[in-house]
Order: structure tokens, then C-alpha cells, then sequence
């Protein structure tokens, strides 16, 4: 009686663990909700929801979508008041900043002449600390990379920044981080797309923040829509 009942657990176990660890990883793989969030399913705004390719498409994907997988549809994200948007910066001295950049000519270069490599721009600033202390009490702590970059999800409203490093003056200065009003798509491919509107840009692909600091002269922050191209290279470390 004993080895039968043995036997009875471990053919549970056997049947109901596979199912935990699906049910586990199903809820660490689905987007995070936030509060006033709202999800709902859409046409593919690829396929146009026929679920089938574009002409030209990788054969790979088996005549399906390389958006929605075949199925059409697509969950989509409204995003709530609350919702976060992603701000990626990076931290650049003031000697190599035009005063109409705002950001693109320090990202990092992909070279494919003798073999792929990453080059570092000229200029970037390694070690610098950036600080956000939101007006409800929220602070975001974090220091650039390598390559200058730093990234960090803020929530909607005013954020006080501050940047430092040694040697340089500091940049200190309010920023505004607007609303997400468009949808979120949770396509199954990172598609590149160029946005319609400054609305889309947020929603898409975040804002960018160039911090530029000199020895010389106060610190400047200079926050703008992010683009595709400048989140495609990670850090150099």
C-alpha cells in the first residue's frame, strides 16, 4: 500500500510540475501591467491580420508573419496615466557636442570593414552619476557605461536631474516626461519602424537625454524623442 501510494505522488508530481513551471514562465514573460493599463487584441498592423508575410520576408518563417506569428492579431498595450516611458540617455563632453545635437552623433558605431566591431564615439563620458527625484518623492540613481549610455523608466511628470562626474561641472536642470497616448504593440519581432508622430516616437522607442558637461561652463540636458538607430548597439563593457 505504501510503494502504491508512493507510486500515486510522484505520478502527480510528474503530471502537475510541467504545468507550474508553463504557468511560471507564462507569467514571467508577460508584460508588466500598470495601473490604468488596458490590453486588448488588434489587427497585426503588419499583415494587415491576413497572418501571412511581407514579400521579401525571411523563407524561415514559414509563410507566417514575422509580427504576429501567423495568427493576425496582435495584443496591444493602452498605455495608462501611470505608465513609465523609457528614457535612454547618454553623457557626452561638451567639446564634441554641436549645438543642434541632441544625441544621435554619439551613438556607437557598428564597423564591418575587417571583421564586426563596436567603436566608441569620440567624447562619450564613462562614470558620470545621474540622478532623477521625481516630485513625489521617487529617485532613480544610475551611472553611464563605457560608452556614455545609461538607460532608466520613468514615470510620467516633472523629474529633477542632476549629473555629475569628476572634473566636470555639473548639469542640473527639470525635465518633462509626457504621457504615453499611443498603443504599445507586443509584436513577436523587434520591428524597426519610423514613427508618424512625436506621440508614436514615446511609445515606440522612449525619449532620449543628452547630458553634456564641460570643465568650463555649466552642464546642459537636452531630453528630445528617441530613435530607432539609438538603442540598436548595447553597452561596450
Amino acid at each position: 500500500m505504501a510503494r502504491a501510494n508512493r507510486l500515486l505522488v510522484l505520478g502527480t508530481m510528474a503530471a502537475v510540475l510541467p504545468l507550474g513551471v508553463l504557468l511560471l514562465f507564462r507569467h514571467l514573460a508577460a508584460p508588466r501591467l500598470y495601473e490604468g493599463d488596458r490590453k486588448e487584441a488588434r489587427a497585426c498592423r503588419e499583415c494587415g491580420g491576413s497572418g501571412r508575410p511581407e514579400p521579401g520576408d525571411d523563407p524561415a518563417l514559414g509563410g507566417r508573419c514575422r509580427a504576429c506569428g501567423g495568427a493576425g492579431r496582435v495584443d496591444v498595450i493602452i498605455p495608462g496615466p501611470s505608465h513609465p516611458v523609457t528614457i535612454r540617455g547618454v553623457a557626452a563632453d561638451a567639446a564634441h557636442v554641436e549645438p543642434w545635437d541632441g544625441g544621435d552623433s554619439f551613438r556607437p558605431e557598428v564597423r564591418t570593414d575587417g571583421g564586426l566591431r563596436i567603436e566608441r564615439p569620440a567624447g562619450v563620458l564613462a562614470g558620470v552619476q545621474v540622478e532623477f527625484a521625481g516630485s513625489r518623492g521617487a529617485r532613480r540613481t544610475l551611472t553611464t557605461g563605457s560608452n556614455g549610455q545609461f538607460a532608466v523608466e520613468l514615470a510620467p511628470g516633472r523629474w529633477r536631474v542632476t549629473a555629475a562626474a569628476r572634473g566636470l561641472r555639473p548639469a542640473s536642470g527639470e525635465i518633462q516626461v509626457p504621457r504615453l497616448t499611443e498603443p504599445i504593440w507586443l509584436e513577436r519581432a523587434a520591428i524597426l519602424r519610423e514613427p508618424e508622430s512625436p506621440e508614436e516616437a514615446r511609445s515606440l522607442y522612449g525619449m532620449a537625454l543628452l547630458v553634456v558637461l564641460s570643465p568650463t561652463a555649466p552642464g546642459q540636458l537636452r531630453l528630445s524623442p528617441s530613435r530607432p538607430a539609438f538603442e540598436q548597439v548595447g553597452p561596450l563593457d
